[in-house]
């Protein structure tokens, strides 16, 4: 449609026969599009009518002056115009009821499309520079919440890794920016296109290796109790939140519990339209860093 209005913006005259169904006035051969563009219709008229067309194409300086001409009708049988050549078959009678529901139809079908497209790539194992989804394989993984289950691995786009915390801390210390800019590239590609086309929600949990540790709260972040899923023990959590007190001295078996309401905190700041949810942590048997973690998992309706 740019190119449309970029070459009606640049004709002297616009010819449009009689036989096309678009009528500028009686004498079209004295209409300059100026005066048009002016007129009570506006250049959206034409616009409005261009956009309705099955087939439209745009004249060449070379092509042969009179089949063109003689499509648009005999009124300028000498003209050397160019410009927008409208197929007068394309342009047929408009049923208003019709023209009321296509484009609600149409927004339907293209969403429809968005979900199928976006359902192929993430059960594909979708993966970026920032983040990774990996399918899961128990369509329940709440209790009577049956879906598609996403586990979705944030990292960091400078560097690769994915973002653990700091030994006992419940924190990020120095990557708020980084996680930041990766959770809004998978936002971007993942959850806008979701968004009023089904229904989804964003689940977090929480994890720490065996190391042992005791301390205190982190100073802004005193959390005096904890809500989540519990967890089943078998990989499943119950759909009924549960909350816990948080006791002021931190041991590494409430770490798990905590990096995730830190973290559910933080997503609430980023994407405030759908609040996270979170899922009982767990605390791995092995001393490995790699496990002071938390991880997304993005449940789907579909």
């Amino acid at each position: 449609m740019t190119r449309i209005a970029d070459e009606l913006r640049s004709l002297r005259d616009i010819v449009i026969g009689p036989d096309s169904g678009m009528v500028l006035a009686q004498d079209t051969a004295d209409v300059t599009l100026t005066s048009f563009v002016d007129g009570p219709g506006g250049f959206e008229a034409i616009l409005g009518d261009l956009k309705r067309l099955k087939s439209l194409r745009l004249r060449k300086p070379d092509d042969p002056a009179t089949p063109i001409l003689a499509m648009l009708g005999p009124t300028r049988s000498d003209s050397g115009v160019t410009g927008v050549i409208v197929e007068p078959k394309a342009i047929g009678i408009r049923d208003k009821e019709k023209d009321q529901t296509s484009p609600e139809l149409s927004t339907a079908a293209q969403g429809q499309e968005t979900l199928t497209a976006l359902r192929k790539a993430l059960d594909s194992k979708m993966s970026t520079n920032t983040y990774k989804v990996e399918p899961s394989s128990d369509p329940e993984l709440i209790s009577d919440k049956k879906g598609r289950y996403y586990v979705i691995e944030l990292k960091s786009a400078k560097t690769g890794d994915r973002f653990t915390f700091d030994s006992g801390k419940y924190t990020f210390q120095t990557s708020r920016a980084a996680y930041k800019a990766s959770f809004n590239a998978f936002a971007a590609d993942v959850l806008k296109q979701l968004e009023g086309r089904t229904v989804f929600d964003l689940l977090v949990r929480g994890s720490a290796d065996a190391q042992s540790y005791q301390g205190p709260l982190e100073p802004g972040f005193e959390y005096r109790k904890v809500s989540y899923l519990p967890s089943t023990g078998r990989g499943k959590y119950l759909a009924n939140l549960a909350t816990v007190p948080v006791a002021g001295i931190v041991k590494n078996a409430d770490l798990p519990n905590l990096r995730g309401e830190y973290l559910r905190g933080f997503l609430g700041e980023l994407y405030p339209l759908h609040p996270a949810t979170l899922l009982e942590g767990q605390v791995v048997k092995k001393d490995n860093p790699a496990a002071r973690n938390t991880e997304l998992i993005l449940y789907v309706a579909w």
